[in-house]
């Protein structure tokens, strides 16, 4: 380090000025030099910016692409595992599998293991169910040898489900009652044609069975429940069956429509059914000559319309129902050939009744007072214990 220059007093001089130039250009350098490394600490950071930027943009765009990718259909989707076919173009939206539905009611009992829920196919309730299923599943158990003659051989195809149920109840009376070897005319039964041309079966004008008339056709076996499908009809009729037993079916008490029912000179046994009584369009209530047993039900007092009541030629017991005197619209009224006992009631208010047979029972007491409606009386073979009323009537 130099040191100050004296002068002869002994005072430090003053440095003497430098050229112009010569100091000031070092200062200047020396500023320089701080504002260059300032300059380029910021194009650095800005440097390493700018690739922070580019490389999250990149990441950005092959993220997206990716994603695509994964949403696009495979080509084994499409091909469906076949090699030898050629991959469709993948459309714009995934393509849905197949929806399986699982079964969620727990099949075993709480604290044992779960069972593994087996996958169904979708719901089928849309799918429309066909008449062969619908008629098992109504009528169970099935006239076998009916259900199979109309679903495996029977070529008739009918306008609905309703005649299709008509033609099983037909085929059902054919087949229970020996139809195909015992009755005496079985015209037109069981061919591929429509039911209304069939011997003995009469319809209505929109083609419904209406009617069922067999006299002495010889029917054997039973009467069929099935005849309690035939809804619209209104009138049935088997005289002279000797051999077609069992009990008359409660399922007729259906047929709200039916008018007349006459089984006379068969060999039906049993009860008369209580349900009868729904019948409430009934005229004609006909069971003479059968061997029907029991009393005859209070209901039918319910059957107001009925003009006829014969129950003639049975095995009835019990006594004469009272309601029968509110039947005022009754024509004739046999009760004739049964145990019937007891007295009867004041008949004068049948004021249209012009039969009357009740001979050969059990009655006792006086003959009640009678209408003067009648035409044929018979009350012979009684306990009578006084037959006035009867004598003035010609009823002896």
């Amino acid at each position: 380090m130099s040191s100050p220059a004296y002068n002869d007093d002994g005072d430090a001089e003053a440095p003497s000025a430098s050229p112009r130039g010569t100091g000031g250009d070092d200062d200047n350098h020396t500023v320089t030099k701080e504002e260059s490394s300032k300059k380029g600490a910021v194009l650095i950071i800005l440097a390493v910016f700018a690739f922070l930027l580019g490389g999250g943009i990149v990441a950005g765009v092959w993220w997206i692409m990716e994603s695509q990718k994964d949403d696009s259909p495979t080509p084994a989707t499409v091909a469906n595992n076949d090699p030898a076919s050629t991959p469709s173009a993948p459309t714009a939206s995934p393509v849905p599998n197949p929806t399986l539905q699982f079964t969620s009611k727990p099949t075993s009992r709480p604290g044992s293991p779960t069972a593994r829920p087996t996958p169904t196919e979708s719901p089928t309730r849309f799918q429309p169910v066909s008449m062969e299923d619908r008629l098992a599943n109504e009528h169970d158990p099935l006239v076998q040898n009916a259900f199979e003659w109309l679903t495996a051989v029977d070529n008739y195809q009918p306008a609905d489900y309703a005649e299709f149920e008509e033609r099983y109840a037909l085929a059902s009376l054919f087949f229970q009652t020996g139809g195909n070897r015992l009755w005496r005319f079985n015209t037109g039964w069981l061919t591929s044609a429509t039911a209304c041309g069939w011997y003995g079966v009469t319809c209505d004008s929109a083609g419904k069975v209406a009617g069922i008339e067999m006299n002495d056709n010889s029917l054997v076996g039973t009467m069929p429940s099935e005849l309690g499908i035939l809804s619209a009809m209104t009138s049935i009729t088997i005289l002279g069956s000797f051999e077609l037993t069992g009990s008359f079916p409660t399922q007729f008490s259906r047929l709200t429509n039916l008018k007349r029912i006459t089984m006379r000179s068969n060999y039906l046994s049993g009860t008369i059914p209580t349900q009868i009584s729904s019948l409430r369009q009934l005229t004609t209530l006909d069971f003479e000559d059968n061997i029907l047993s029991g009393s005859l039900p209070t209901q039918i007092s319910l059957l107001t319309n009925l003009q006829q009541l014969s129950a003639g030629g049975n095995e009835l017991k019990g006594s004469f129902p009272p309601g029968l005197v509110n039947l005022t619209n009754l024509r004739t009224l046999e009760l004739d050939r049964n145990q019937i006992g007891g007295t009867v009631p004041d008949l004068s208010g049948l004021r249209f009744l012009e039969k009357l047979d009740l001979k050969t029972n059990k009655f006792t007491g006086i003959v009640p007072n009678l209408p003067n409606s009648l035409q044929l009386c018979d009350l012979d073979w009684n306990s009578w214990s006084n037959t006035e009323n009867g004598l003035s009537n010609g009823c002896f």
